[in-house]
């Protein structure tokens, strides 16, 4: 039993150094300026909202183009060419 009483003291002591080691690498940081960051946040601002615009226009773009080509069936021509008859027929 003395042996694991002393193993688990160890790690214990390991760690204290661990945080002291830690502790001491953050205040080596240069930590950037409040301007710095608000220049930073606000070029990752503008930019994300230009290329959500810009996705967003290619998306409708494409999405209508899709569309209009997806009716354009045989089926559905001939029910348009029929549909167009008969409302020709009438007036």
């Amino acid at each position: 039993m003395g042996d694991s009483e002393k193993k688990s003291k160890k790690p214990a002591a390991k760690k204290t150094s661990w945080f002291k080691g830690l502790k001491g690498q953050f205040k080596t940081i240069s930590w950037p300026t409040p301007e710095t960051v608000g220049k930073q946040t606000g070029a990752v601002v503008i930019i994300s909202v230009i290329l959500g615009v810009l996705i967003t226009v290619i998306d409708i773009v494409s999405v209508s183009y899709t569309h209009l080509r997806a009716h354009e069936t045989d089926s559905y021509l001939v029910c348009r060419l029929l549909l167009e008859k008969k409302n020709d027929s009438t007036r």
